[in-house]
């Protein structure tokens, strides 16, 4: 599947009111708790995978393609009767894969997720958070179409797209300020921080 899409940042003392007006246009969002374990290499963003947990829900998501790309090749894998032991392990396997590259990308990224729809587009507002949180936007398109018109809905609903949302620079400073670094994890630390979103 190809999965075209924008993205952009939401003030804080905005998010609320973005919200409500969203609620307002597509009805009530639904709402979710979501963990990421990211893999990637910074000095190859075409290739980035996920092990994801929504809701208590796992599943493998490869994403192939640039990172500042509106469109990449988006591969899912639902996963079944899996604990946090045996998503760590799977986890330890997939870095094992960068054990050789200079500059791995090994993140934990958490999301609050609000999810509207209608029949061309999926507005997803959410607070990602971890050291320190920032709250953004990401605007799919369900159907085919240009990015243009995807632009175009976004700023006729206040939403300001920022190209350089993917960017290397931004990835990096996200990785840094907020999201938590997993080189280094303790593996059983790990798994108490996948068991909160398993329950």
């Amino acid at each position: 599947m190809i999965e075209k899409e924008i993205r952009g940042f939401i003030e804080k003392g905005e998010f609320e009111f973005t919200i409500e007006k969203f609620t307002a246009l597509l009805g009530s969002p639904k709402i979710s708790k979501r963990v990421s374990l990211a893999i990637a290499d910074y000095d190859n963003l075409t290739l980035e995978t996920k092990i994801r947990i929504t809701n208590g829900k796992v599943e493998i998501v490869q994403k192939v393609g640039e990172f500042t790309a509106t469109d990449r090749q988006e591969i899912t894998i639902k996963l079944e009767n899996l604990n946090s032991k045996a998503l760590v392990d799977l986890f330890r396997t997939y870095k094992n894969f960068l054990k050789d590259k200079k500059n791995p990308m090994l993140t934990l990224i958490q999301h609050e997720n609000y999810v509207f729809n209608n029949d061309r587009f999926e507005v997803k507002l959410f607070r990602q958070f971890g050291n320190d949180e920032f709250f953004a936007f990401e605007v799919e398109a369900l159907i085919e179409m240009e990015d243009s018109e995807l632009e175009k809905f976004c700023k006729e609903n206040g939403l300001i797209v920022d190209p350089l949302y993917n960017s290397y620079d931004s990835i990096q400073e996200r990785n840094s300020k907020v999201n938590i670094n997993l080189e280094d994890i303790d593996p059983k630390e790990l798994e108490s921080i996948l068991d909160k979103y398993l329950n």
